[in-house]
C-alpha cells in the first residue's frame, strides 16, 4: 500500500457526495487502485476530517496501522487549528479508529483532535 495526493477520480470512486469546500485529501492505494481516501476541509476556524475506507482497505489491520501513521503526518503538517470528526456508524470500531489517531471524544459522535 502506498500513500499519495488524491485525485478526482480517486474522490469520486471512494467518496462520491461532494464535500461542502475544497479539501487537502490523501488516497491509499493498493495494485493501482484507490482503497482509502482522507483528508480536511476548513469549517469555522478548524479542520473537518472525512475518510471512506474500500472493503479491501477494512480487511487488513497492517492497512489501518499504515494508514494511522499516514493520517497522523498529513494532520501534522495542516496549519496548527482544531481537527473535528464525526464518528461514523457505516465504519465499524470508528471509536477505536479515532482514539488511535489521537482524536479525543467531546459528546456522543462528536471528536476533535488539538494539536
Amino acid at each position: 500500500m502506498i500513500v499519495r495526493p488524491a485525485t478526482p477520480a480517486d474522490m469520486l470512486e471512494l467518496h462520491p457526495e461532494p464535500l461542502p469546500r475544497s479539501a487537502r485529501v490523501q488516497a491509499a492505494e493498493a495494485n493501482g487502485r484507490p482503497i482509502a481516501i482522507w483528508g480536511v476541509y476548513p469549517e469555522n476556524a478548524a479542520h473537518q476530517l472525512f475518510a471512506s475506507f474500500s472493503p479491501e482497505f477494512r480487511a487488513s489491520k497492517r492497512n489501518f496501522v499504515k494508514g494511522i501513521e499516514a493520517l497522523k503526518a498529513f494532520l501534522a503538517q495542516r496549519p496548527a487549528m482544531p481537527v473535528y470528526a464525526y464518528e461514523e456508524e457505516t465504519i465499524p470500531n470508528a471509536d477505536v479508529l479515532l482514539r488511535h489517531i489521537g482524536f479525543t471524544n467531546v459528546s456522543g459522535r462528536d471528536w476533535i483532535w488539538t494539536p
